[in-house]
């Protein structure tokens, strides 16, 4: 079982959280903080397929459709493009918001050593959460071929496995083990990192 930080977050435009206007974003994060251990109970005795983490076998899926991604659909050397597991049995595993992810496709021959053994003929899988306050790192800077974070201007590299450029994070975005299936996308492994925001409330910077 590949486990992941069973934080709830939302999503996030710049300087605040998106959780309906006016709302501070230090309520939210306590709020988000004081729900937490609700949270690890239901992943660990009542979570539905649909909000389990990645499981060995599952296939990737786009934000609405069914259909198990192969990595053509990824575009090369494009930005990243939003990705979901799904059980063999066809459910999709969209009920955790941590499941999001984000496929980038390139050249095998241009990756790390690291990050090719966690990749399927090119295609990287990062979790889209940000590591700082777990807000949705999907924001692509073509010019830079970066992906940022709106919330705080977070930056990473996906090519080099979702290193961090420049903070607040301190920490990669994890990278979710491939594999190919009959020429489509499969869950191999485990995150090689927690996935989750690491700010808590009273220090949300």
């Amino acid at each position: 079982r590949i486990m992941s930080e069973p934080v709830k977050t939302s999503s996030c435009q710049s300087g605040s959280c998106c959780c309906g206007g006016g709302v501070d974003r230090r309520n939210v994060l306590r709020g988000i903080v004081g729900a937490a251990g609700v949270a690890v109970a239901g992943q660990a005795f009542a979570a539905g397929p649909d909000a389990m983490p990645p499981q060995m076998g599952d296939f990737l899926v786009t934000a609405l459709g069914k259909e198990p991604l192969t990595p053509e659909r990824v575009r090369l050397n494009g930005g990243g493009m939003e990705a979901w597991p799904m059980s063999p049995d066809g459910v999709p595993r969209r009920g955790e918001v941590l499941n999001q992810l984000q496929l980038f496709r390139y050249d095998p021959a241009e990756l790390s050593a690291e990050v090719r053994a966690l990749s399927a003929d090119g295609v990287v899988a990062l979790t889209a959460i940000c590591t700082h306050a777990g807000c949705p790192a999907t924001e692509w800077q073509a010019a830079e071929r970066n992906l940022v974070c709106p919330c705080h201007g977070s930056r990473y590299n996906p090519k080099l496995g979702g290193v961090v450029l420049g903070g607040p994070a301190t920490r990669k975005l994890p990278q979710l083990k491939l594999a190919l299936k009959d020429g489509k996308l499969v869950v191999a492994g485990e995150y090689d990192g927690r996935v989750g925001g690491d700010t808590t409330a009273g220090d949300e910077h």
